[in-house]
């Protein structure tokens, strides 16, 4: 299994990043009680060294991720029109600050439908929340990699055996024996050498 990556370096970056908005999104935190909290939260730990980079680096890059981030935590769950106009951000602008947070993880959007202004019919509209607020309670269970990889799968239908460690960047988390795991538990099949399925519906 691999080990985690530094996350000041390459993409891990990123999702460094997001991790120390989420962890200061309530409130000013010292060093030790961010590196807590993403412990808590992300179950990998942080260094010192590189969490003063990533904060150092993230003060240089756009505030925007946290200022959308602190916004729903005061707000709560928006739809992303109101988030535009509270933020004083164009369509445009908003959608660059969202891509990198929902890639993350730590922005969650969903659909919802809403009355149209004229009184008839309908519209579609994106309602934005910090991923706190869409999933408060934890499971309590472990994180089954497995049974998260199957699902992923099912989504893809047909994937190269090798591409799957690259769905996602957490890679250290995978077994090693992970396309064997998916075969054991009924959840893929290898239809042809190097290629995983999901498995004809019963």
């Amino acid at each position: 299994m691999d080990t985690p990556p530094d996350p000041s370096e390459g993409s891990f970056a990123l999702e460094a990043a997001v991790w120390i908005m989420v962890a200061l999104a309530e409130e000013p935190k010292h060093g030790y009680a961010i590196m807590r909290d993403i412990q808590n939260l992300g179950g990998f730990s942080m260094r010192p060294g590189t969490l003063y980079a990533a904060l150092a680096r993230m003060e240089r890059a756009d505030p925007g991720w946290a200022k959308v981030l602190s916004h729903l935590a005061d707000t709560g769950p928006s739809v992303a029109d109101d988030v535009e106009v509270e933020l004083g951000l164009k369509h445009k602008e908003l959608r660059s600050l969202r891509s990198p947070l929902q890639r993350c993880g730590a922005l969650v959007a969903r659909s919802v439908v809403l009355p149209a202004e004229s009184g008839d019919g309908h519209v579609h509209r994106s309602e934005l929340a910090r991923f706190d607020q869409a999933y408060p309670q934890p499971s309590g269970k472990p994180l089954d990699i497995v049974a998260l990889m199957g699902a992923a799968l099912r989504a893809a239908v047909l994937a190269p055996e090798k591409d799957l460690v690259r769905w996602f960047s957490w890679r250290w988390l995978l077994p090693a024996d992970l396309a064997e795991q998916l075969i054991d538990r009924g959840v893929a099949v290898r239809p042809a050498g190097g290629w995983l399925a999901a498995p004809p519906p019963a």
